[in-house]
Parts: C-alpha cells; sequence; structure tokens
C-alpha cells in the first residue's frame, strides 16, 4: 500500500505577503527621508531668520555709530577722552608714588629688621621680613604709621620663629595721596 499524498505550495500568497513587506518597508524609508527633509527645511528657515534679524541689528550699530562719530557725537567722544585722559593721569600719580613710599620705608626701616620679600600691587605693599624680637618691629611699624602716603598698615602675621630665633611678620601697607596720615 503506497502513500500518496500531494503537497500544495501557494506561490501566490507567500508572493503577495512579500511584497506588501517590501511595500511597507519603501513606505517607511520614505516617511523618514520626509521627516529628514522637514527638519532641514526648519533649521534652514529658522538660520535664515536668525541672519535677517542679526543683519537688521548690524544696520541698527552701524546707523548708532555712525550718529556717535558725526558732529552731534562730538560731545559724547570730548566725553570719552577726558575719562580716559583722567584715568591715565591717576595712573600716572599713582607709579610716581610708588618711589616716594618705598624711599619712605627705607628711612623709617632699622637697622635690626631684615625684609626678605617686597611685593608691590598697585594700590599696596605686602613686606615680609625677620627681626629679632618684636620691639624693633613694633617701633617701626610706629614709624610707618606716621608717614603721609599710607591709608591703612595691616600687620598680618607676627610670630616668633623657633628655627632662626627670630620673628617673622607680614605686613601689608596701603597707600595712596592721602596727606591726613592713617585713616
Amino acid at each position: 500500500m503506497g502513500i500518496d499524498k500531494e503537497v500544495k505550495i501557494n506561490l501566490m500568497a507567500n508572493e503577495h505577503q512579500a511584497r506588501k513587506k517590501r511595500l511597507k518597508s519603501w513606505a517607511m524609508l520614505l516617511a523618514a527621508l520626509l521627516s529628514i527633509l522637514a527638519a532641514m527645511i526648519y533649521v534652514h528657515n529658522y538660520y535664515e531668520q536668525r541672519l535677517q534679524v542679526l543683519a537688521l541689528e548690524n544696520q541698527r550699530l552701524k546707523e548708532e555709530r555712525d550718529e556717535v562719530l558725526s558732529a552731534e557725537g562730538e560731545d559724547l567722544r570730548w566725553n570719552y577722552l577726558q575719562l580716559k585722559s583722567n584715568s591715565v593721569q591717576r595712573a600716572r600719580q599713582s607709579q610716581a608714588s610708588i618711589p616716594d613710599l618705598l624711599d619712605e620705608i627705607e628711612q623709617t626701616l632699622p637697622a635690626a629688621i631684615a625684609l626678605s620679600e617686597i611685593i608691590i600691587d598697585r594700590d599696596r605693599v605686602t613686606l615680609k621680613g625677620y627681626s629679632p624680637a618684636h620691639t624693633p618691629e613694633a617701633l617701626w611699624l610706629a614709624g610707618l604709621k606716621e608717614q603721609q602716603l599710607l591709608q591703612e598698615l595691616i600687620l598680618l602675621d607676627s610670630q616668633w620663629n623657633e628655627n632662626r630665633e627670630e620673628v617673622g611678620f607680614e605686613l601689608v601697607l596701603v597707600w595712596g595721596k592721602n596727606q591726613q596720615g592713617i585713616k
């Protein structure tokens, strides 16, 4: 007895499903490309608008600059030049005071005190050094307080150093044109 069975394959159904899958994948690819294109158009339009705004702003700034540079803006230029001139004069006065201040420090410095570091900033001088005891340091500070160029005298540190057997100190002098002495 033989078994005769027939196997039938429906190729039409598989082809229909394959065509559906291809169509679906092409549609998804087309949708992705359209999304990317829409995003690029949006970004392009955004940057075009920003460029137009910047162009208008540049034009406005150019008009303001031309106005300032015109004859009407002469007062503004004059005031600006006066302000710059005054700041340069103040800087020159303060620079001229540095040698005066150093001369006054040198005149009042006792022989027993040794300075190890002098740091000069715009409006202050930091002095670091050593003294054999607190007494010469105190006398020197009293002499510095009488100086006419100093506005303020700040003793940051004054401690006995066991290793060197001396007093180490750090002092800040705030200086300026002050004819009344220490404030």
